[in-house]
């Protein structure tokens, strides 16, 4: 039998989990979100540093190879999980953001879509991402889909330089689409605040026929920092395609 000092903590606090069983054979504990992550001992005491809800595991294996798994609820009050970049590291720029590797951090704080359940994969599309249900759509260029208002992703990025950039967007829709993209970032207080948009744009012959759109006078500061993409409006994705990437560059050059 194994137990946890407690199952509701506070950011920063220490659950200690304690096992037991008799004749083991081996023996696993699972922490992910907590420090350590795993451990194989008898006892042992989880930090948990970010609010949210986590699954502590055991599973024993016998000396008689029978085994048995047990699962623990973990509620931790306080400062929910930051958000990662996708690959590891912030994208250069100038470089290129590509809209499917948004932030790791979940629902509500790498990414907002209004439902679950990914579209593009439901529609047949091979699986880019198992993290989340944002609507990602592998095709002539994998992309961001079934775009609705209020939908929105973000990128950490490390801007080389305090300059104003184009932004050239590759999009794509079939009957256009129907609101404003929104470039927004992060400050330090949480707020966003708005660096320009782009604007509505006409049909460009389907949702996977792609063409590049640039919006000048983007200002960015440098170093470290996330932007925010926020759909105004929808048809700009699903069936109807959506934005690839953009490339950023200084205003009159080419996109790198």
């Amino acid at each position: 039998m194994a137990t946890a000092s407690s199952t509701s903590i506070l950011t920063g606090e220490s659950v200690t989990f304690t096992d037991n069983s008799t004749q083991v054979q081996t023996r696993l504990w699972e922490f992910p979100g907590g420090t350590p992550e795993s451990s194989i001992a008898e006892n042992v005491t989880v930090t948990y540093d970010f609010g949210g809800t986590y699954e502590a595991t055991l599973l024993i294996t016998f000396v008689d190879n029978t085994s048995e798994e047990m699962t623990f609820t973990i509620e931790v009050e306080g400062t929910d999980i930051p958000q990662y970049p996708h690959l590891g590291a912030p994208v250069i720029l100038p470089g290129t953001i590509e809209a499917e590797n948004y932030n790791l951090g979940g629902e509500g704080v790498a990414y907002h879509d209004i439902e679950e359940e990914n579209k593009a994969v439901t529609a047949g599309s091979p699986e880019y991402r198992d993290d989340d249900g944002i609507d990602i759509e592998v095709g002539a260029g994998t992309n961001i889909g079934y775009a609705n208002a209020d939908e929105w992703g973000e990128y950490t990025v490390d801007v080389l330089a305090a300059e104003t950039y184009d932004f050239n967007f590759v999009v794509a829709s079939s009957p256009g689409s129907d609101g404003p993209l929104l470039i927004q970032r992060e400050e330090q207080d949480g707020t966003f605040t708005d660096l320009g948009e782009l604007p509505v744009f006409a049909g460009t012959g389907g949702g996977q026929v792609y063409d590049t759109v640039t919006v000048s006078g983007i200002s960015l500061n440098v170093g470290s920092q996330v932007l925010r993409f926020y759909f105004g409006g929808g048809n700009l994705a699903g069936t109807l395609g959506g934005i690839v990437g953009l490339g950023c560059g200084g205003e009159g050059q080419a996109e790198p």
